[in-house]
């Protein structure tokens, strides 16, 4: 290779490597500052161990208790004095976008937060919470009675739950992490990114964004087990020159202070 056409060589591969640079700039500004996952406040079917998946069971007194402790702690934590999961001072944000899965538990969780800010909440389906089959209002141990090897076989995270017509944790998943990816593209580093849900789904779509989808079987699901109501976990994204997203999973499970001294899931303060 003669000099000229050397030069001429590495002139056009700067030139790729910075249309490539520019092409994952512009992927990159897409990307929320932080995505934080909560869970909704407490319904009749949680106090009494019922398996509740996507029937639309609203929160009981004690949740709608639950969610404003969550939603001033939220407010308090990062928009007041947006504070970090480790108690530092992170750059402040001057947007903030909601979603929450259209059931109305998880619904009025967010509407809690929002409102007090203006905030809009748009309600997107795929958010709503894994779908149990045949199961789906009955209590856990009414069916151990009926059925105990299933139900130890999905306690245990064997599957047994899909000869019942439960949907699969992988596509419980793929949908929520579908919706999460999609609102992304309305974020910049400016903005932080809301998601009101479910114990399961917040975990398996967690799960998903951290790998799970390049997985074949459940096993993987079995590693996040769900939060607590009205908790929240807290994930940042970072854009690689690829195109591809790599997650951070900051915290999970964390609460309002308040939950810390009392019996979370019966005692008001």
């Amino acid at each position: 290779m003669n000099q000229l056409s050397e030069t001429a060589s590495q002139s056009a591969m700067k030139q790729s490597i910075k249309v490539s640079l520019q092409s994952s700039a512009d992927r990159a500004a897409h990307l929320p500052s932080r995505v934080v996952f909560i869970r909704h406040g407490q319904t009749n079917g949680n106090s009494q161990g019922m398996i509740q998946g996507s029937t639309d069971i609203p929160l009981n007194q004690h949740g709608r208790w639950q969610i404003q402790q969550t939603a001033t702690a939220l407010r308090h934590l990062f928009i007041d004095h947006e504070s970090d999961m480790l108690g530092t001072i992170s750059k402040p944000v001057s947007k903030h976008i909601v979603i929450a899965s259209d059931l109305s538990r998880a619904d009025e969780t967010a509407h809690a937060f929002a409102d007090p800010l203006n905030l809009t909440v748009h309600d997107d389906e795929r958010l709503r919470e894994r779908y149990f089959g045949e199961w789906e209002g009955q209590s856990v141990q009414k069916l151990y009675q009926q059925m105990p090897e299933d139900i130890i076989g999905w306690l245990d995270g064997d599957g047994s739950e899909l000869k019942h017509h439960a949907e699969s944790k992988l596509h419980t998943g793929e949908r929520g992490a579908q919706a999460v990816l999609e609102w992304m593209q309305s974020c910049d580093r400016d903005t932080d990114l809301y998601v009101f849900a479910h114990g399961s789904s917040i975990a398996q779509t967690i799960t998903y964004l951290l790998g799970g989808r390049s997985q074949h079987t459940e096993i993987m699901y079995e590693n996040l087990i769900p939060m607590n109501n009205a908790f929240w976990a807290v994930m940042v994204p970072q854009m690689h020159r690829d195109g591809h997203i790599s997650w951070t999973l900051v915290s999970y499970n964390e609460g309002p202070e308040i939950a810390h001294h009392l019996d979370w899931d019966r005692d008001e303060q």
